[in-house]
């Protein structure tokens, strides 16, 4: 019955870790604060194949357009310091950038994992059925939590706990490697310091930079204990105060913290401007991007992930100068929502005022609709940060223009909807639901070497990464001997689909973070 379905799947969920601190109403320790299931939806959520199969597609294209953003330093600071201006945030991050830049950027491997974010569109009259929401290049988080709940749904369906659109469960919920794709990634960049460097595994570590009293510990947790299970690498997790105090520069530009020479920083925090509450926490990120260490992510891939990108991105001619394939920037640029820019332009007289009379011009198509069919987001990531409907034709009414220039002004997706059943706290809620499909992609190369194309599934240095189900729980005796082929190529590069991330949400509901307690995590039930 419903109840024992129920306890069937908060017993799965608790055994198999897909679990999150309790919210604590001060800053006490969090080993000292209870813990409850994440939410999730009782069934795996419908969703149509083709658009699926699409968003994995374009997982490496995203890959490739972010590190040749990266590429482009002077592009990438003066598109975004008009945002700087009143955005302390950005602001920060483009010093450090600067600093980094002036000194000479002491490590080119660069180590991504990124997540591009897409919904649903079912608009009268619109042919367009798939669009991106963002582009997360910083702490995409979700990926272990996601693998369980796609294992949860397979395995309890399997034995008759959720009903599917036909027989073929294997089909319909794909499998999804997300745990494990993040874990290689980051084996990949360590056994590539150690290549570089000449260390060994037993001198250095992965650094997993995290929020103080993080509630979605588990996470991160899974990551690190697949590292060390599967690939044999160390993970210590530090907050980026005690990289302050504890980190050092060693020689040769090593990242030291404590006694531990680090390999790879890999980044679940420093996204918002909370995470940096006094000098010393941006005083350890710019530490860090001086360092040796591979960073995940890079302080330019941290900007290239900005919504101002985003947006000018979307701007006529502008994917041209990073994509010379017509077929690839076609394929991009169908998943592209109407994006537009608040801030002032910059350019000559004569063209600067007539691009102010189009920003004008979109302005006042806002307000007349009072915000009807838009959004405005800031520079920010977590959730809970953008202003829909009403609240954005009062904000261009109000908001000087100067602060305006710190948002981006997006069209309203569409998605379809339908009914769930969302368990949080281990009780049912049922409602009226949409989903939103995160796609994980998991891109390693030096930055001072030309780019490999044209983009494929396995290029050469990557076949022997084709397929990584053979390694997921199990011990694999020869992947030091595979480790060690992949970092003696000349170009270490991988450039993959990483797995995926499907959260549901009441349709009334703008937002989407799960940690932020908008969402539930699910798993797609594919159908044709």
């Amino acid at each position: 019955d419903r109840k024992m379905s129920l306890d069937d799947k908060v017993h799965w969920a608790v055994t198999n870790s897909i679990i999150m601190g309790m919210k604590a109403s001060n800053e006490d320790d969090m080993s000292k604060i209870p813990v409850v299931h994440a939410p999730f939806t009782m069934n795996s959520f419908k969703y149509p194949r083709a658009q699926f199969e699409k968003a994995i597609s374009l997982a490496q294209h995203f890959n490739i357009l972010v590190e040749q953003i990266s590429r482009d330093p002077k592009w990438l600071i003066e598109t975004l310091e008009p945002t700087a201006v009143t955005d302390a945030f950005i602001h920060h991050l483009i010093c450090i950038y600067k600093e980094v830049l002036q000194d000479g950027i002491k490590q080119t491997l660069t180590l991504a994992i990124n997540r591009s974010d897409y919904m649903l569109h079912d608009k009268e009259g619109d042919s367009r059925s798939l669009l991106q929401v963002e582009l997360n290049t910083i702490a995409s988080s979700f990926g272990a939590l996601s693998t369980r709940i796609s294992e949860m749904h397979r395995e309890l369906g399997a034995m008759g706990h959720i009903n599917f659109s036909d027989n073929d469960q294997d089909t319909n919920i794909p499998i999804n490697n997300a745990l494990n794709e993040i874990a290689n990634g980051l084996a990949s960049g360590h056994k590539a310091f150690l290549s570089q460097t000449g260390l060994t595994d037993a001198e250095c570590a992965v650094a997993m930079i995290v929020q103080p009293n993080e509630r979605n510990f588990s996470d991160q947790r899974l990551i690190q204990y697949q590292l060390w299970k599967v690939y044999k690498v160390r993970c210590i997790r530090v907050t980026l105060l005690e990289v302050h105090q504890q980190g050092k520069i060693g020689d040769r530009e090593k990242l030291i913290i404590g006694d531990q020479t680090i390999s790879v920083v890999y980044f679940r925090a420093g996204y918002t401007p909370e995470d940096h509450p006094s000098e010393k926490e941006w005083d350890a990120r710019l530490l860090i991007e001086k360092s040796l260490a591979i960073k995940c992510p890079t302080i330019a891939y941290h900007l290239a992930g900005s919504k101002k990108i985003q947006q000018v991105l979307s701007d006529p001619g502008v994917l041209e100068r990073f994509i010379e394939s017509h077929e690839e920037r076609t394929l991009l640029r169908s998943v592209f929502a109407g994006l537009y820019s608040l801030s002032e332009p910059s350019s000559s007289s004569i063209q600067r005022e007539q691009e102010l009379i189009v920003l004008d011009e979109i302005k006042k198509k806002i307000i007349d609709s009072n915000g009807d069919g838009f959004v405005m987001k800031p520079q920010r990531e977590g959730g809970g940060n953008n202003l829909y409907g009403s609240d954005v034709a009062d904000a261009l009414r109000t908001m000087p223009s100067e602060e305006q220039a710190a948002y981006i002004i997006m069209e309203r997706i569409i998605p379809p909807s339908r009914s769930a059943d969302l368990v949080r706290d281990a009780n049912i809620h049922t409602a009226d639901c949409l989903c939103e499909l995160g796609i994980y992609g998991i891109f390693l190369c030096d930055s001072s070497s030309p780019m490999e194309t044209p983009v494929s599934n396995s290029p050469p240095e990557n076949e022997m990464f084709k397929s990584l189900t053979s390694v997921v729980n199990t011990f694999e005796t020869g992947l030091n001997t595979i480790f060690s082929a992949f970092v003696d190529s000349p170009k270490p590069y991988i450039n993959r689909y990483g797995g995926y991330l499907l959260r549901v949400k009441p349709s009334v509901s703008d937002e989407g973070g799960v940690a932020a307690g908008y969402a539930v995590l699910s798993s797609p039930d594919l159908t044709d």
